[in-house]
């Protein structure tokens, strides 16, 4: 008995769900749709300008370039009392980043080399004569690399 009141009661909420649709569909075609669109237009003169309210924010990372952003800062000058020379100084030389070499890749069909390099803790892969964080790659072997920094050359081994 209770599986034919729940199969009545059932097909008793179908018809009525329906009978809703039929006749949204109906009151939908039935009504009159030429009834005028009253809208209030306000008057704008040519000669007024509206003021922009609002103000790009342009300082986000480039998504492509996966670098961070530069800001720039405005130097507000200082008035000194005194002015003093500061003996100037060598500029020290950039320490050559840590370089690690795992191997060499060869397209068969074009025979070019393609060396798998780390440096300074990421992953490239580098053709010779590539520049990448200002390590220059020269030459390539099975085993080794060589290459460049400022002034000077080092063989890197596997």
């Amino acid at each position: 008995m209770n599986s034919k009141f729940t199969r009545i009661s059932l097909f008793v909420a179908a018809i009525v769900v329906w009978g809703l649709i039929i006749y949204k569909i109906t009151i939908s075609f039935s009504t009159d749709h030429n009834q005028k669109i009253i809208s209030k237009l306000l008057p704008i003169s040519p000669n007024r300008q509206m003021p922009d309210t609002f103000c790009l924010m342009l300082n986000y990372p480039d998504p492509f370039l996966g670098g961070g952003f530069e800001t720039k800062k405005e130097i507000i000058p200082r008035p000194s009392t005194r002015i003093t020379s500061v003996p100037k100084t060598e500029v020290s030389s950039i320490p050559m980043p840590q370089v690690k070499y795992y191997g060499l890749i060869t397209n068969k069909k074009t025979q070019k080399l393609v060396a798998i390099i780390n440096i300074a803790g990421k992953q490239y892969l580098a053709k010779e004569g590539n520049v990448i964080n200002d390590v220059t790659l020269l030459k390539m072997t099975n085993d080794s690399i060589l290459i460049a920094h400022e002034q000077t050359k080092k063989w890197i081994h596997k």
